[in-house]
């Protein structure tokens, strides 16, 4: 989150060897590991690696006992991150939308999370030119941002500026109901 994914992905390889160890390679009590390690695989432009860790994360949350909603949400959405940067939009939209739902089913319509998964459902329909779908989404997680989080938090900030975006591209003015 400080910007050093680099520095980081050694301890976060580390990490995943040391679950191994205690857990057995194949445990599921391992995706955890995966899923960090996969997103900082994306972070730093490893899609390839990224792709194949998360693929495992996914396999081992859809077997496990770990938090299913949480975790199995997580991984989703950082799977769709993936994609979405190697330009497969068509893989990224059904894992972002059932990301959303399982988020919206296991914390609630108006936690943060939901707010998150539902800008990133939003971004990815604006990157496909297609801002009209993206704007009740972009809305939404306005919303319950604004209504949930600090003025000050930089998840509020980013979704008001994706917000502002989506409405240009409609040619809308950036400030609106919300």
């Amino acid at each position: 989150q400080a910007g050093k994914a680099r520095a980081a992905l050694p301890y976060f390889e580390q990490a995943l060897a040391a679950a191994r160890g205690r857990f057995g390679q194949d445990d599921p009590r391992n995706a955890a590991e995966l899923n960090n390690l996969g997103e900082v695989y994306r972070q730093v432009g490893r899609y390839d690696d990224a792709e194949r860790v998360l693929k495992e994360a996914l396999r081992l949350d859809e077997r496990g006992q770990r938090p299913a909603v949480e975790g199995l949400a997580t991984t989703l959405n950082n799977l769709a991150l993936v994609y979405r940067s190697r330009g497969r939009p068509a893989e990224a939209l059904p894992l972002y939308e059932r990301s959303l739902a399982l988020l919206e089913r296991g914390s609630g319509p108006d936690h943060p999370d939901v707010a998150r998964s539902l800008n990133n459902l939003a971004v990815l329909h604006l990157e496909q030119k297609d801002p009209a779908r993206a704007l009740p989404l972009a809305e939404r997680a306005d919303a319950i941002a604004r209504r949930q989080l600090a003025p000050e938090d930089p998840t509020v900030k980013l979704l008001a500026a994706n917000l502002a975006a989506i409405r240009a591209a409609l040619g809308k003015p950036a400030a609106g109901p919300v």
